[in-house]
C-alpha cells in the first residue's frame, strides 16, 4: 500500500481525515496525495443579465478570484499544520519521484463529479470525511469515491482521534476490526481490499446478521478464507430482530470494542438505498468509528 488519495474542497476541509491519512502514509512509507478542488471563479459569477456592464463583470470576477485564492490559502495552511503535527514531510515539487513517506498538495479547478472518482483510480485507497447532509460536498465526495473510483474508501468521522494522542489508532494499526459479512460481491471486495492492511495482530471479529442468501458464502466460509491467510477469527452471528441490520452491526462493534468496521457498500441498488435506506446508509449516518467500504 503505497498511494493514498484524499480529496477535499473548501467546505469539506477537516483535520481528522488529514491526520488519519498522514499516519497511514507514515506507517506504510506511502505517498499521500491531497487534492484540493476549488471552484472556477467564472462559474461563481451570476448569469449575464441586463444592466451589467463590462466593468461590473470584471469587478465581480476579480472578487470571485480573490475569494478562491483565500480559500486555497486557508486550506493549504490547515494541510501544512496537520502534516507537521503528524510528522509527515511535505514535498513541494508534485512531479518529483516519491521516496518514503511524503505528502503532496494538488490544486485543481472543477467539480467533485469531474475529478474525484476518476483521480482515485490510481490510488491504493481513498480517505474521506464522514458525509454530513448539511455539507453537500462531503456527501458528493463520498458517493463519487464509492461509485466511480473502483477503489476501497475509508470513511473517517470528524472527531477521529488525533495522531499524537492515539498514534496506533490514528495510523490504522493495531485496531480491533470487525467484518460485517453477508456474502455479497461488495463484501467480498471489501475483505480482499482490507486484508493487506492487517489491521491487528489480534483475533479479527466477523459478524453476520441473519442467514446468508442461498448460494452465497457464509460466515464459516469467510473464516476459512481468512485462516488461509493466517488470520484468526472470532465468529459472531445474530438473528435479525426489531433493530435494523445496520443497528445490530454497530451494537456488535461496540460490544466487541471494535475500532473500525469493514463492509461492502450499497449491495442493493442506489435508488433503494437512497429512498428506503439500507445497511450502508445506516453505517454512514450513525457510525462513530471509521468504516472501510468497497462497492
Amino acid at each position: 500500500m503505497k498511494s493514498i488519495f484524499l480529496p477535499v474542497t473548501p467546505q469539506s476541509m477537516a483535520v481528522a481525515p488529514l491526520q488519519a491519512a498522514a499516519r497511514l502514509a507514515l506507517a506504510n512509507q506511502a505517498t499521500l496525495n491531497t487534492l484540493f478542488i476549488q471552484n472556477d471563479p467564472r462559474t461563481i459569477i451570476p448569469f449575464l443579465g441586463e444592466g451589467l456592464t463590462a466593468d461590473m463583470m470584471q469587478s465581480m470576477y476579480e472578487a470571485a478570484e480573490q475569494e478562491v485564492q483565500e480559500q486555497e490559502h486557508a486550506a493549504y495552511q490547515t494541510f501544512l499544520k496537520a502534516m507537521n503535527k503528524s510528522g509527515m514531510p511535505v514535498r513541494e515539487a508534485p512531479d518529483s519521484k516519491p521516496y518514503g513517506a511524503n505528502a503532496r498538495w494538488h490544486v485543481i479547478q472543477g467539480s467533485v463529479g469531474e475529478q474525484v472518482g476518476k483521480r482515485a483510480r490510481t490510488a491504493d485507497v481513498a480517505i474521506c470525511l464522514k458525509p454530513d447532509t448539511a455539507i453537500s460536498d462531503t456527501v458528493e465526495i463520498f458517493n463519487d469515491l464509492i461509485y466511480h473510483s473502483g477503489r476501497p474508501v475509508i470513511m473517517v468521522p470528524p472527531d477521529f482521534p488525533e495522531g499524537q494522542e492515539h498514534p496506533k489508532l490514528a495510523a490504522f494499526h493495531y485496531m480491533n476490526s470487525l467484518i460485517a459479512w453477508n456474502g455479497s460481491v461488495e463484501c467480498a471486495r471489501a475483505v480482499a481490499a482490507a486484508r493487506p492492511f492487517r489491521w491487528s495482530d489480534r483475533i479479527m471479529h466477523i459478524v453476520q446478521i441473519g442467514a446468508t442468501k442461498t448460494g452465497r458464502a457464509g460466515l464459516k466460509d469467510l473464516a476459512l478464507y481468512l485462516s488461509e491467510h493466517r488470520i484468526d477469527t472470532c465468529e459472531v452471528s445474530a438473528e435479525t430482530d426489531s433493530q435494523s441490520v445496520g443497528a445490530q452491526i454497530l451494537a456488535v462493534a461496540q460490544a466487541e470494542r471494535s475500532d473500525i468496521i469493514i463492509a461492502g457498500a450499497y449491495s442493493h441498488n442506489r435508488w433503494r438505498e437512497t429512498v428506503l435506506g439500507g445497511v450502508t446508509k445506516y453505517l454512514v449516518t450513525h457510525s462513530t468509528m471509521p468504516v472501510f467500504f468497497c462497492h
